[in-house]
This record gives C-alpha cells, sequence and structure tokens, in this order.
C-alpha cells in the first residue's frame, strides 16, 4: 500500500488476516462398556484448532 502515512513519502504498509482451521486425529477410544454395546466399538478422537492471524508490516 503506498503512501500509508500520508505525507510521508518512501513508507509502506501492509495488513494481512487470515484464517486458519487445523483438524488432529489423536486415534480411537474404546465405546465399550456399561452402555450394553455388544464387542468392540471404537470411534475416532478429532481435535478441532482455529486459528486468527493478523499480520501488520510497515517498511522505509
Amino acid at each position: 500500500m503506498k503512501d500509508f502515512i500520508p505525507g510521508l513519502h518512501g513508507v509502506d504498509g501492509g495488513l494481512r488476516a487470515g484464517y486458519i482451521l487445523s483438524r488432529h486425529e489423536l486415534g480411537v477410544k474404546d465405546l465399550t462398556g456399561d452402555n450394553g454395546l455388544q464387542g468392540i466399538v471404537v470411534e475416532p478422537v478429532h481435535v478441532y484448532r482455529n486459528t486468527f492471524e493478523l499480520l501488520g508490516t510497515l517498511s522505509f
């Protein structure tokens, strides 16, 4: 972005925003137990991470 600061020539700046959604698979968990299920029942375990980024730059 040219003339980021009015009146100061040669100073440039910029802004960037971003969003990242990460999904991690941690393995499986056993669902057998007191709930009456027969046999081995497993379910994948996932963790989701949201990342927001805001980056500013100023150059001379």
